[in-house]
């Protein structure tokens, strides 16, 4: 009788024990933050502390040191209203993103929870901006600035360099993009590095600086990376040097470039095919073939509208040479397009 006692009592104890373990470790859990990979297992623990090329992350395991380009997203514990508003960013829903940081009921409790609001006010701010939206380019180029001076040590320093750029592209300061482009290509992180090479040179074809932008184009086309982004940012450069030789006054060698593009490669690949239709438009154009010109431009306005800066670009064209092939309603209609979809791009503000 005793024995059995005893063990009743000691089940009834370890039941207990495991009871407030599973509870300990559950609020543990519960206050940890996650960090989640774009391959491998996600990362529990606290983090720490970070700076633009690596992340400290505080674990049951130890110290993990992350690099940034390595995440695909962190959640902090503390901020419910952060938690949505990262997930409606990631969704392509900046509005939402917006109003969810704007409709925090209390301020971030740690700093590095106010950081991450500051990044994505920032960064909502500016896609709502170049998808032309309601802010303005000159506010959100001003919110990114603010951002990179106060946080010089954020994990997220090189995105918002790299978002900073795209706005001076929209707002016509070349100058300043190619500076902000030319520092991300600088960083060790791989996708915007080689982006940045290729984003420098084409600040630079806009700026009408084509030697420059010829030999951007081809340090990007001969870099050996073999990424999936790689592969089509070089696909992309070859379209753009296309452009630059033929400005540069050479569009029958322009024209052979982007051929082979459009030859070789799948249409399916549509980001692409709208920077080869553009480029063998400029091309035509160049040769003063306008009938030419506006079926490749129209291609891209038809058929290859994912990019946002290569259809406005299409648009501008179709713009000018509707008119001068003296079809002033295909031309309106073209400058309404440009105007009400794009109007915060670089092509817009061109056309005014």
């Amino acid at each position: 009788m005793k024995v059995r006692l005893m063990v009743k009592r000691y089940s009834v104890a370890a039941g207990m024990a495991c009871l407030l373990i599973l509870c300990t470790t559950e609020t543990l859990l519960a206050q940890s933050d996650s960090v989640t990979l774009v391959a491998g297992r996600p990362i529990r623990g606290t983090v720490e502390s970070f700076t633009p090329e690596n992340i400290v992350v505080s674990t049951s395991e130890g110290e993990k040191n992350i690099a940034p380009w390595k995440v695909r997203l962190i959640r902090f514990d503390g901020s419910n209203e952060l938690v949505r508003a990262k997930s409606a960013y990631s969704d392509g829903r900046y509005t939402a993103c917006l109003d969810e940081l704007q409709g925090l009921t209390e301020p971030p409790s740690r700093d590095l929870l106010k950081h991450e609001v500051d990044f994505y006010l920032a960064a909502a701010s500016a896609q709502i901006a170049l998808q032309g939206g309601k802010v303005s380019i000159d506010q959100a180029g001003r919110e990114m600035d603010a951002f990179i001076k106060k946080y010089p040590n954020s994990y997220h320093l090189y995105p918002a360099k790299d978002m900073f750029g795209e706005l001076a592209m929209a707002n016509g300061r070349f100058a300043k993009a190619i500076n902000q482009y030319e520092e991300t290509a600088a960083s060790p992180w791989p996708s915007l590095s080689f982006y940045g090479k290729l984003n420098s040179g084409k600040a630079k074809l806009y700026s009408e600086e084509y030697d420059e932008a010829i030999a951007a184009f081809q340090a990007t086309e001969a870099d050996p990376s073999g990424e999936d982004y790689a592969i089509q940012a070089k696909l992309i450069a070859t379209c753009l040097r296309a452009q630059a030789v033929a400005l540069a006054g050479q569009p029958e060698v322009g024209r052979k470039l982007v051929m082979q593009i459009i030859e070789n490669e799948s249409s399916k690949n549509i980001e692409l095919f709208a920077h080869a239709n553009n480029a063998l438009g400029i091309c035509f154009n160049e040769e003063q073939k306008t009938k030419e010109a506006i079926r490749a431009f129209l291609k891209t306005d038809l058929l290859f509208t994912l990019d946002p800066d290569s259809h406005a670009q299409a648009l501008y064209h179709l713009v000018n040479l509707w008119a001068k092939s003296e079809r002033p309603d295909r031309a309106a209609n073209a400058r309404q397009k440009l105007t009400q979809r794009y109007r915060n791009t670089y092509w817009a503000s061109k056309l005014k």
